[in-house]
């Protein structure tokens, strides 16, 4: 997180922790939220941040959650006996709650990154990596006033995607601040990552190595292309 969005967003976000867990959680419930900055993105895009371990949350489902439904991958009762487990200690160990606060908490970061970078007219390549090139940055600065609303020592306090009027930008931006908080805490959809994360039978042949494998994939690997190599390694 320090290394994409900056070590002040990093300790935003961890400072945060608590509220963005306890949305998660009313979300969970079925219940209203009150986000000020992530809100209109989840209104625009129809997916909740931090909610995909809880509901179907389509069309931003991790697949790694999910089983196919024909085919090899037709679940039986061993594959229902591991998932059981899987979803028994993801709740016992608070990875589910320590996820879904982290997944808003970056998610707010990014809008707060990308819409100051904007208005200053300043590039990243981090953000661009996410799918927020210079074209789109200036469509939505054109939009700034209709979408932002900042406080008078000039950060954000308010975002509302669904009063852009260029509806091309605003679908743009929200799927780049969807995937740039799943490239962040490192989820995993088709197309971004290797085949073994989505396939049931390559999983089990790499023994279940999620994490360690796709931070080289999407972490590691990415540092390295926008900063790098020697960034990549911490140098």
């Amino acid at each position: 997180l320090a290394t994409h969005l900056g070590v002040y967003k990093a300790f935003s976000a961890i400072g945060s922790l608590p509220r963005l867990r306890a949305e998660a959680a009313k979300l969970a419930r079925g219940e209203k939220v009150d986000n000020p900055i992530i809100g209109s993105i989840e209104v625009y895009g129809g997916a909740e941040f931090g909610t995909d371990a809880y509901k179907m949350v389509f069309p931003f489902d991790n697949p790694g959650m999910q089983y196919q439904v024909n085919g090899h991958d037709t679940v039986h009762l061993a594959d229902r006996l591991l998932r059981g487990g899987l979803h028994a200690q993801g709740k016992l160990s608070m990875w589910r709650a320590i996820h879904g606060a982290q997944s808003r908490g970056v998610a707010e970061q990014i809008i707060h990154k990308s819409v100051k970078m904007i208005r200053d007219g300043k590039e990243s390549k981090v953000l661009a990596d996410m799918g927020i090139s210079p074209q789109l940055a200036s469509d939505l600065r054109a939009e700034l006033s209709n979408i932002a609303v900042f406080d008078g020592r000039g950060n954000l306090a308010q975002f509302d995607i669904t009063k852009a009027e260029n509806r091309q930008a605003a679908e743009a931006f929200v799927q780049a601040v969807h995937r740039g908080s799943s490239q962040i805490i490192q989820g995993t959809f088709i197309g971004e990552t290797g085949k073994w994360a989505h396939s049931g039978w390559l999983r089990m042949l790499t023994q279940f190595r999620t994490f360690s494998l796709t931070s080289v994939e999407k972490q590691w690997a990415r540092n390295r292309n926008n900063h790098g190599v020697a960034t990549a390694l911490g140098m």
